[in-house]
């Protein structure tokens, strides 16, 4: 979901100036606790564990999200409210928790803890970044977005559009096509004809009439077969000589001379077909990217949340010999 900084003001001066107040109030703590003798500043101390309980209890609430987003007829305020809310409170739990811990990395559990939390918080901005810029570069490269999960069958709709186009022009498509394939083929093209006035006028005229318009047509019945079927396939072939604009272009322009000029506005349209799935392609790889860092950010950050729990209980109960802080 797009955060959108514009409208982020309060937000964003709330956590400056509590960022302040927490380093502000941390330095005149650590100093009094070094004109008195001691140690330094520690998380078993009134104000380490105030800064404790505060950004583990940000920490508790940006884990909700996860529940918010899971059962999304609870009444809990508008989703946009929770992300920012996710955002910014866990920005703002990190300094709080580098105060409860005195700057230290610490040892054994307090050492991962530290860890876990610094890779939440990378990954997390990470994400903020992506989702401001990813969006925006889909939007200019992508033409004709789909949803992401309808995109497998999208892609089995141009390979049968093309089929169905070559099935005009060149009788009947073979090549790796199964029974199933060949039968929802020849169903397309009955119903194109009947039903689409437009398509009928189209490839009425591109059926070949005669042997020699048939020999004609064989050039495009090869491409469709070569080149085409296996790029339109939902394994996308990186390696295909259609998988670059550029190349394809001129694959394209090279078989257009081979075929009669009626058959030339078929070619058109495959290529257009080929350039669709070209761009789904990149909408499938811009997606992951993504998302990609959720992969790493949401079990994470549960995994801190699970042993920050555990950190509590064992601080709370005093068993030194398990956490040396």
């Amino acid at each position: 979901m797009l955060i959108e900084f514009k409208k982020q003001r309060n937000w964003i001066v709330f956590t400056i100036l509590a960022t302040i107040a927490s380093l502000v109030s941390y330095s005149y703590y650590a100093d009094e606790m070094l004109k008195h003798g001691g140690k330094g500043p520690t998380g078993s101390t009134g104000p380490g564990l105030a800064y404790g309980i505060v950004g583990f209890a940000m920490m508790i609430f940006c884990g909700l999200l996860g529940a918010r987003r899971a059962v999304r007829i609870w009444r809990l305020g508008r989703a946009k409210d929770w992300l920012n809310a996710h955002v910014w409170l866990g920005l703002l739990a990190f300094p709080l928790i580098l105060c409860h811990s005195g700057f230290l990395m610490g040892h054994e559990l307090t050492f991962w803890l530290m860890v876990l939390f610094i890779i939440v918080e990378l990954t997390g901005i990470l994400g903020v970044v992506l989702q401001q810029y990813i969006p925006k570069i889909m939007l200019q490269m992508v033409k004709n977005e789909s949803t992401f999960e309808q995109i497998p069958e999208v892609i089995q709709k141009l390979k049968i559009d093309a089929a169905v186009i070559t099935a005009c022009c060149c009788g009947n498509v073979g090549g790796k096509l199964n029974a199933a394939q060949q039968e929802e083929i020849e169903k397309k093209k009955a119903e194109k004809l009947k039903k689409d006035t437009e398509f009928k006028e189209k490839y009425a005229k591109m059926a070949p009439a005669s042997a020699d318009e048939e020999k004609a047509a064989i050039p495009l019945m090869n491409f469709f077969l070569d080149e085409v079927e296996p790029f339109l396939d939902p394994i996308y072939k990186s390696d295909s000589k259609l998988a670059e604009l550029r190349k394809a272009a001129a694959v394209f322009n090279h078989v257009q001379t081979l075929l009669p000029q009626r058959l030339h506005l078929a070619l058109t349209e495959i290529q257009g077909l080929c350039e669709e799935r070209r761009q789904l392609q990149i909408q499938t790889r811009l997606h992951l990217y993504l998302h990609a860092w959720e992969y790493v950010h949401i079990p994470l950050s549960y995994l801190l949340l699970a042993l920050s729990a555990f950190h509590v209980v064992i601080a709370t109960f005093g068993y030194s010999g398990v956490l040396n802080k």
